[in-house]
């Protein structure tokens, strides 16, 4: 059965999560014959998207500068909302600053935005996948059905 390549990935993900816990032997069965079948295309997958030490090096001094100029909190931390610091009090500092860092790191910054937007374009590719699949009565009684509409989608559960 062909799929498309992010949804190889959720199936991954999901059983990655999965093979932690203790499940009936069909289900374990299922899970970890899956996993070695993906395991390689998903590595080589999360490779691409992988930035170079260059823009590694951006991130980090953005990050950092970020933090530096921050609001802090009464008690000395940095405020962070949505994943972000919060910067309002040197906000005019930190755009001169950030905007000189992007400059430095321009060439960096291109090549990662390309790299992603090709690496966005493969995950819609559809690949073939022969998975191991499972019936239904073999699924854990508690199972989200959203879970069940993926394996549906993979071609992973039998009817």
């Amino acid at each position: 059965m062909k799929a498309k390549k992010s949804d190889i990935m959720k199936v991954y993900a999901v059983l990655e999560q999965m093979s932690k816990g203790v499940h009936p032997i069909k289900f374990s069965y299922f899970v970890a014959k899956n996993k070695k079948k993906l395991k390689d295309e998903v590595e080589l997958l999360k490779e691409l998207a992988l930035p170079s030490e260059k823009f590694q090096e951006y991130d980090v001094r953005r990050a950092e500068l970020a933090k530096s100029l921050a609001d802090y909190d009464s008690s000395g931390r940095p405020i962070i909302r949505d994943n972000t610091y919060v910067i309002i009090k040197n906000k005019e500092e930190f755009d001169t600053k950030i905007d000189a860092l992007k400059e430095e790191y321009e060439e960096a910054i291109k090549e990662f935005d390309e790299k992603i937007g090709a690496y966005k374009d493969i995950l819609k590719e559809e690949m073939e996948f022969d998975g191991h699949a499972i019936r239904m009565e073999d699924l854990p009684e508690k199972i989200e059905p959203v879970l069940i509409e993926l394996f549906m989608d993979t071609g992973l559960l039998q009817e």
